[in-house]
């Protein structure tokens, strides 16, 4: 009975192929009883979708493309990825990661023979990609439907999925200064990544509001590229009066700056205390474990990209732009302490 076809399932099941198919996909639009109906009697035949069948008869090829700037294996892209990949695998869709770097300032006409080549159905866009007005101007423009994460500029114009990073840095920074820390200082990744605006935002809105002044010295261009800020960490940490606290654009620059305080010769986190951002996978398993802000990177993925299957959705489509923001939280582990002179007071 494994050879079914959608139209003998339908005829089963008393409904139309399209509600199958709603099912099949996951999709919305079937009530729970007749889900659990059909569901039942999928598993009941065997019943295995055609998807060959389906691209023929559709003329969708049933991919989404994950579009980035550069081939990475980065943490935040790999989560980012596992993320889509759930959602794809759900729906039935199959999972392409496309770099765009060589068309992202070509124009339209370039971007549009790119894509040509496998014609996904739809895109979400990630950091940095999401920035170039062009490129989402020129998806905008060839009516390729797409979604962004965690865009920074031109949100109103895209459908997205984003955290706060602004709120989430103050609240880190402020766990710093409830602590007792008034020597801060803010370690970004890289200029072209738009999300470190944010978040030095947050930690100069945690230090003004505590009457606290950055000091010169500890304001240090971030590099070119993305690092893992060891050397700038280390120039910091060097100085004859140097910061008590280190508040990190990432989590690679967390760990970079533990092991520049022990080059340094320091304790973390008795003589400087280090937070990160992310949660990434080594954060737990570094030493000391890294106190930072869990962003649900797979989660918001996953989000995307039922966002963009919901558009794509030719029964039910939801029309108009989709924008969710997602909850992030500070995960206290064991990088952060009262600075030494308040510590010495208390014993």
């Amino acid at each position: 009975m494994a050879n079914l076809t959608l139209d003998d399932l339908a005829k089963r099941a008393n409904v139309s192929a399209k509600t199958i198919s709603r099912v099949v996909n996951k999709l919305p639009g079937v009530g729970a009883k007749k889900r659990a109906e059909i569901e039942k009697l999928i598993a009941e035949t065997g019943f295995r979708p055609n998807f060959g069948a389906r691209v023929l008869a559709s003329s969708r090829t049933y991919t989404i493309c994950m579009v980035v700037e550069d081939q990475t294996s980065h943490y935040y892209f790999s989560e980012l990825q596992i993320g889509i990949s759930r959602a794809c695998i759900s729906a039935g869709y199959h999972l392409i990661v496309e770099p765009v770097r060589d068309v992202l300032e070509k124009g339209k006409d370039a971007i549009a023979r790119h894509f040509a080549a496998f014609r996904p159905d739809g895109l979400i866009v990630v950091p940095p990609v999401c920035e170039a007005s062009g490129f989402t101007d020129a998806l905008t423009e060839l009516n390729l439907p797409f979604v962004c994460v965690a865009p920074v500029e031109g949100k109103n114009a895209k459908s997205y999925v984003e955290m706060d990073d602004e709120l989430a840095t103050y609240e880190i920074t402020r766990h710093l200064i409830d602590l007792g820390h008034r020597e801060l200082a803010w370690l970004s990744v890289s200029k072209n990544l738009a999300s470190m605006g944010l978040r030095e935002s947050g930690f100069l809105r945690a230090l003004r509001e505590a009457g606290i002044d950055q000091r010169p010295e500890f304001r240090l261009p971030p590099p070119p590229e993305p690092g893992h800020g060891h050397e700038m960490a280390y120039q910091l940490l060097t100085l004859p009066d140097r910061p008590t606290a280190l508040v990190c654009g990432n989590d690679s620059v967390a760990m970079g700056s533990i092991a520049a305080a022990q080059r340094a010769g320091l304790v973390v986190p008795r003589d400087v205390s280090v937070v990160g951002f992310d949660d990434s996978p080594a954060s737990e398993s570094c030493w000391p474990p890294l106190t930072t802000i869990h962003q649900p990177i797979s989660a918001m993925g996953q989000r995307a990209t039922e966002i963009l299957l919901r558009h794509l959705d030719r029964d039910q489509p939801v029309t108009g732009l989709t924008q969710e923001r997602v909850q992030y939280a500070l995960v206290h582990r064991h990088t952060t302490a009262p600075p030494a002179s308040i510590a010495e007071k208390d014993k």
